[in-house]
């Protein structure tokens, strides 16, 4: 038992991810020092006082199917926070990321500011917020994609676990190409989560069941997926 303890405390926990929908918007703003920001109308501020704000959605869904809504305003040009988020979409090779289905983490921007609280006992205490910012670790063609990416990167799965060997759960025939062909799709999601390992690959498809039908570390779709990362890496 020694051995697992000192393992485990070596070990941290990783970043918390957030699975769902992102809803982007941008405009034009003014802004002046001593001045409230409003939209910028060029016939009246200066080109100068011009500055662009963004505004960044993620809309989450709990697993009792109700939801909840991430969002962060951030303006080009003066925010820490948008510089991060931008090079997020850009790295992944996207553009407006609006109405994407996405996995991401909230980092911290660096900026920090000082906020008054008051309890339940109307006690105002002082405390300090930190700044965080969408930082985009991957996007999906359809909502299906981010669900069983989610399923899959907290190690759950609602697909019922059946035995190929178990003749009273028999696959129907015509329906085997097109099972397989459906969870190959969620090969490369496995293959970003295992962090370019093929070994936690493999262990990731031995436990989701819907894959494990499909594929193991002899299939062709695996294997390319594992040889296409070694020439990246190399």
């Amino acid at each position: 038992m020694s051995d697992y303890w000192n393992e485990a405390t070596e070990q941290t926990a990783g970043p918390k991810m957030y699975f769902g929908q992102i809803f982007t918007d941008s405009f034009p703003v003014r802004i002046l020092k001593g001045s409230p920001k409003v939209l910028f109308d060029p016939n009246q501020h200066p080109a100068e006082q011009r500055f662009i704000q963004i505004k960044v959605d993620g809309v989450c869904t709990k697993a009792d199917g109700s939801s909840y809504t991430i969002n962060r305003e951030m303006v080009a040009k003066l925010d820490k926070g948008w510089d991060i988020t931008k090079a997020s979409v850009k790295k992944l090779g996207a553009s407006d990321p609006n109405e994407k289905w996405a996995r991401w983490e909230m980092v911290e921007t660096g900026r920090n500011w000082n906020k008054e609280v008051t309890d339940e006992n109307g006690e105002t205490t002082t405390v300090v917020v930190k700044g965080t910012t969408f930082k985009f670790a991957e996007f999906y063609p359809n909502e299906d994609a981010c669900r069983a990416a989610e399923a899959a990167f907290y190690n759950r799965s609602d697909e019922p676990v059946v035995d190929p060997l178990d003749e009273t759960h028999p696959m129907p025939e015509e329906d085997t190409d097109t099972q397989r062909a459906g969870a190959a799709v969620f090969l490369p999601t496995l293959w970003t989560l295992a962090g370019g390992d093929p070994e936690a690959f493999y262990a990731a498809i031995a436990n989701q069941p819907a894959l494990a039908n499909f594929f193991d570390s002899n299939s062709d779709e695996v294997k390319a997926l594992v040889e296409a990362g070694a020439e990246g890496a190399a």
